[in-house]
């Protein structure tokens, strides 16, 4: 049976790897600009505190509809991201094939992973001759573990740095929700026009909302991998039990969070700077 070192630097995988990687990029550009418009969107109301003339109000209006436009891009490309992560571990893990990956087939992420490499044909160049490790991050070698496990323990080694990486970036949005919230409801005490404010400030509520849904989402998703993990220390880990963490791994990537990689990788370079510090 080929290992999964190899076949993740197979050609197919690389190029899904990358597009996957530039969807996550682009799902975080307008994701960034959806909450930046958010947040324009909060204190607009403090900026123009004297308005007469209903400005603020219909400014705000216009901020919504970029945002709401933004955040739809967003959920977009991570819809696909998600796709096709889920085909590539399903591959490497041997999982054997399924009809959609996600909400997606096969023969429509191939389409798309086409689309995006002739679109960005140097980058991706670059990207699978270089890994994660490199000073330019490639998709080279995206999986790193002791090539001593069994398939299944390396299997184990896969999915718990995808789990380590969705608690980091939940608990990044869990700070940017809140913070909303309380720059939200602050702006609207602060309003002269409540009603034409609070109809402009639909889409915050609606992100607030679907938010906190994600988040709860998140929580469930959480508690059942952590009953997985914890089954792990008292039956040996199968094929069975791999699958199930699998599936928990995959419905947590289709919920609709930004993926901030730059506060990811910031966070862990600073941890590696620290440690390198003490020692």
């Amino acid at each position: 049976m080929t290992s999964i070192k190899e076949k993740q630097n197979e050609t197919q995988i690389l190029k899904k790897q990358y597009a996957a990687r530039h969807c996550y990029n682009c799902a975080e550009l307008f994701g960034v600009l959806s909450w930046i418009c958010c947040i324009v969107i909060a204190i607009v109301p403090f900026i123009f505190e004297n308005d007469t003339t209903n400005s603020s109000a219909y400014l705000i209006a216009l901020l919504t509809v970029f945002e709401f436009s933004f955040d739809n891009i967003c959920q977009w490309y991570i819809k696909i991201g998600a796709a096709l992560r889920i085909y590539i571990d399903n591959y490497l893990f041997n999982f054997g094939e399924q009809e959609y990956y996600g909400e997606m087939s096969l023969n429509v992420l191939d389409y798309i992973t086409n689309i995006v490499i002739h679109l960005h044909k140097k980058t991706y160049k670059k990207q699978i001759e270089n890994s994660e490790t490199d000073k330019t991050r490639g998709v080279k070698d995206w999986y790193v573990f002791d090539e001593s496990l069994t398939p299944y323990d390396a299997i184990k080694s896969c999915q718990l740095s995808n789990i380590n990486y969705d608690s980091v970036i939940t608990k990044i949005h869990c700070i940017l929700t809140i913070s909303l919230i309380i720059g939200f409801i602050a702006a609207i005490f602060k309003a002269d026009n409540h009603g034409l404010l609070l109809c402009a400030f639909l889409s915050i509520v609606i992100k607030i909302v679907n938010y906190i849904i994600d988040i709860n989402r998140y929580n469930k998703c959480k508690k059942h991998i952590e009953h997985i993990l914890s089954q792990i220390e008292v039956v040996e880990y199968n094929v069975e039990i791999a699958k199930k963490l699998q599936e928990a791994i995959n419905h947590r990537r289709q919920l609709n969070v930004v993926p901030f990689s730059f506060i990811y990788y910031g966070y862990l370079n600073l941890k590696e700077k620290i440690c390198s510090d003490i020692n």
